[in-house]
């Protein structure tokens, strides 16, 4: 149950980038969301050893990674998230290894998990975004791992 939880508060998060104007904001949530691609990701299979379409979990569910493709460009994606206003604990465009990456961070209602969203170019209609869910106290540990999954996901075609 708890990870229905944290899967839908995930699910949630990721429309942050996703907001457009207007009264069709709700249609166009969904619709910028395709389910039905596979996304090719190196994951450590060690750590996250349960997979489920293009979502990753550890054994004991304490951290959960799920790919996203968003029909939505890269840059309209950094235009929503700036205009998006909420409880965040950190958010903004970073490189990691050479990739312009836009991310949301923040905690669970209960402050026991941190809840990251890493969106990245695909193409120039496109964007791949990971949201995932850690403990907060094992950050160091499992921040890195999912960093070198999201870099490492394509389209699998």
């Amino acid at each position: 149950m708890k990870k229905l939880l944290l899967i839908g508060l995930l699910f949630f998060c990721i429309n942050s980038f996703c907001q457009v104007e207007g009264n069709s904001i709700i249609k166009e949530k969904s619709e910028n969301i395709k389910k039905d691609i596979e996304i090719k990701i190196i994951i450590d299979s060690t750590v996250y050893a349960i997979k489920q379409g293009n979502s990753y979990y550890t054994k004991d569910q304490k951290s959960a990674i799920e790919a996203k493709l968003i029909l939505m460009s890269f840059e309209k994606m950094n235009t929503n998230m700036q205009m998006n206003v909420s409880e965040n604990i950190d958010k903004g465009s970073t490189v990691i290894n050479g990739v312009n990456v836009l991310f949301i961070k923040k905690f669970s209602k209960n402050k026991e998990n941190i809840i990251i969203i890493y969106s990245k170019k695909n193409d120039d209609n496109s964007s791949i975004s990971f949201v995932c869910f850690y403990p907060t106290e094992r950050e160091n540990y499992y921040k890195p791992i999912i960093e070198k999954a999201f870099l490492s996901a394509i389209i699998n075609k």
